[in-house]
């Protein structure tokens, strides 16, 4: 099973909910990770941005009674999760 947690995306480790601040170091909690640089965000982490609406398409294809069913779904799904 998996689960979603919306948090607003921080900019670097110092600004993270998840990270672990103990001595002698900073830790990312989730990784288990030890961070050189709390200024910095590491290549490696585990946050992923929220995507991107879609524009819907008016490619007959795409779409049924002149909706694109496929984007609006889409778009309802980001919403709710961005209550």
């Amino acid at each position: 099973m998996k689960a979603i947690l919306v948090i607003d995306m921080p900019k670097n480790c110092d600004e993270c909910p998840i990270r672990f601040s103990g001595e002698p170091n900073e830790w990312c909690w989730y990784l288990k990770h030890g961070l050189d640089d709390i200024k910095a965000k590491p290549s490696w982490c585990p946050l992923k941005p929220m995507p991107n609406k879609k524009e819907e398409n008016d490619d007959p294809h795409f779409s049924w009674l002149g909706i694109d069913w496929w984007s609006v779904g889409w778009n309802d799904c980001l919403e709710e999760i961005e209550k």
